[in-house]
């Protein structure tokens, strides 16, 4: 089984996505995520990701080639490459039309702006204020839409209504993957 959700930041994608990764028993990648761990690192990847925070502006999508990094850093400590769910990623049609990935499925989280905000500003973390959240998401749909309709045309997708709460939004989402992907195996270790 190998998911993407997608979805505007506070969209409930990365909590999807661990509620995916818990039933079926396979590794969730959070992109998001993954850059926090990768910048507290000292590595090849760390600095570099360092290096674009350091001269970039405060929630500037990456690079296609970090991103790009990432993903490929990340699917390499799997134990099985076959089964997956990831968030954040592709970010913009040119990522999609790049991916080396193969998903059974993508799933379109589809939450309305005032829900985001709602969201996000509950999570109470210092960089979710009302000004950056409004920046993020401006900058966020510009490129949203297009990438959606792009998917939709080459992948399997589903949108499912993002505004209601995590449990009817989990019921969905098991449906879907029921109906659309093929269930692994029970997995006792994810990753290398």
């Amino acid at each position: 089984m190998k998911i993407i959700i997608q979805g505007l930041p506070g969209s409930g994608k990365s909590t999807q996505g661990q509620i995916i990764a818990e039933q079926y028993q396979i590794p969730h990648i959070s992109i998001g995520e993954k850059v926090k761990q990768y910048l507290e690192q000292d590595t090849d990847i760390g600095h570099k990701l360092k290096d674009y925070f350091a001269s970039s502006q405060k929630w500037q999508p990456l690079s296609d080639e970090l991103i790009k990094e990432v993903v490929e850093l990340s699917l390499k400590d799997l134990i099985n490459p076959d089964n997956w769910v990831i968030d954040g990623y592709p970010r913009n049609i040119k990522q999609a039309e790049e991916m080396e990935i193969k998903p059974d499925l993508i799933i379109s989280l589809d939450t309305n702006e005032e829900e985001i905000i709602k969201r996000m500003i509950n999570r109470k973390r210092q960089d979710d204020n009302p000004e950056i959240i409004t920046q993020r998401l401006e900058t966020e749909k510009q490129r949203f839409k297009p990438l959606e309709n792009y998917l939709q045309e080459k992948f399997k997708f589903c949108t499912i209504d993002g505004n209601s709460n995590i449990t009817d939004i989990k019921n969905e989402v098991e449906a879907i993957t029921k109906k659309e992907c093929q269930l692994p195996p029970k997995q006792e270790y994810k990753f290398k």
